[in-house]
């Protein structure tokens, strides 16, 4: 890998070495907790898929450093873990679309089911015979 100008090579330290190995552990952690969720029916499969592709992408990242380190020299990136913290917005922040198209469809459909509740009440009120009959809450 081509160092850019005025940063040593040098050896990753032991503790820097430590932290290549907690990151893919934690990364499948979460995946394991987000199969359980899904398993006791907590979260949909639909929106689990992109967090568990995002932890997935965590957990297998460590193995590619010097691949990524050279991507991150090829684009102009001299500090890597800059990179890192990009991909790492990129996926955050498809998540938040995701969450807000969501959203979104939920307050359609919400607003949607609101009319037609109020429509089939003033159809019940409308073809009620008996008017001792409670009013509907």
């Amino acid at each position: 890998m081509s160092m850019p100008p005025g940063i040593p090579e040098g050896e990753v330290t032991t503790a820097g070495r430590s932290i290549y190995w907690l990151i893919p552990l934690a990364g499948f952690f979460f995946v394991f907790v987000l199969l359980d969720l899904i398993r006791k029916r907590r979260l949909l499969e639909t929106h689990a898929l992109l967090w568990i592709l995002t932890f997935v992408v965590v957990a297998v990242s460590p193995f590619f450093l010097p691949l990524l380190n050279d991507l991150a020299y090829a684009v102009g990136i001299y500090y890597p873990p800059t990179l890192y913290l990009l991909i790492a917005i990129f996926f955050l922040m498809a998540n938040t679309l995701r969450n807000t198209l969501d959203i979104s469809r939920m307050t359609e459909q919400n607003r949607r089911l609101t009319q037609e509740l109020s429509i089939l009440r003033n159809q019940v009120e409308r073809t009620s015979d008996d008017p001792g009959d409670p009013p509907l809450p």
